[in-house]
């Protein structure tokens, strides 16, 4: 679970070496991440790619894992202490499949809500999983959305800021708006972010947004403001 100060919203397109599978094996990690990554056809971060917005805020479906995510701090007028996680991941099952019919595009969303009341030292959480389709999960650019069924972030105007976060579960519910402060941040070089020398990550970072709107937890809800 990520929980952290001051992080707006990210996006990874990460390739990671669970369930590429290798000659005459299932689920094999013998080779090489590059190696085989490669025999599964999808693209590989090795730091060609420029990344330009707003079109980047969108999927990239040529790359077998990437997550949208939020993570917030946040407090009542009283000084009650919150924090907030959500995380949409995106994952190709083919790089070969094309979009025949919205059915079949080829991609699962999982989304994952949290919410942490410090004074009480309670945490709540929750997720979701689904194929990809227009009316069930997805990522689109401009306007920016990424969403599984009645959860999202998404634009409230025709520009990417300001974003509203909403997530409403049985237990807890999530109502916020968030404005960006400050320029975008390009992980690593210029975008390009290495993990070891067979792991790599394109990430860039909006942070400290300003955030605002209303928390809830069973029948009490809590007007909140943080980053």
């Amino acid at each position: 679970m990520v929980f952290g100060v001051g992080v707006g919203i990210a996006l990874l397109f990460l390739l990671n070496a669970c369930g590429v599978q290798s000659k005459g094996s299932a689920t094999g990690f013998g080779e090489s991440l590059g190696e085989s990554l490669s025999q599964t056809g999808f693209q590989q971060v090795d730091g060609s790619y420029e990344l330009s917005f707003p079109l980047d805020h969108g999927s990239h479906n040529e790359y077998m894992t990437e997550w949208w995510y939020i993570t917030s701090t946040l407090e009542t007028p009283e000084g009650r202490e919150f924090g907030v996680q959500f995380t949409i991941f995106r994952r190709a099952l083919d790089p070969n499949a094309k979009q025949s019919g919205s059915w079949r595009s080829g991609q699962i969303f999982m989304a994952h809500a949290a919410l942490s009341d410090v004074k009480s030292s309670k945490h709540y959480d929750d997720e979701r999983i689904s194929r990809e389709h227009t009316e069930l999960a997805g990522v689109a650019a401009q306007p920016f959305r990424a969403f599984l069924e009645d959860w999202s972030i998404e634009s409230t105007h025709s520009t990417f800021s300001p974003l509203a976060l909403r997530v409403k579960t049985e237990s807890f519910a999530i109502d916020l708006q968030m404005t960006q402060t400050k320029p975008i941040v390009l992980q690593g070089d210029n975008g390009y972010s290495k993990k070891s020398d067979k792991h790599a990550s394109y990430y860039y970072s909006i942070p400290r947004m300003a955030t605002s709107g209303t928390l809830e937890i069973g029948s009490k809800a809590y007007r909140v403001e943080g980053n």
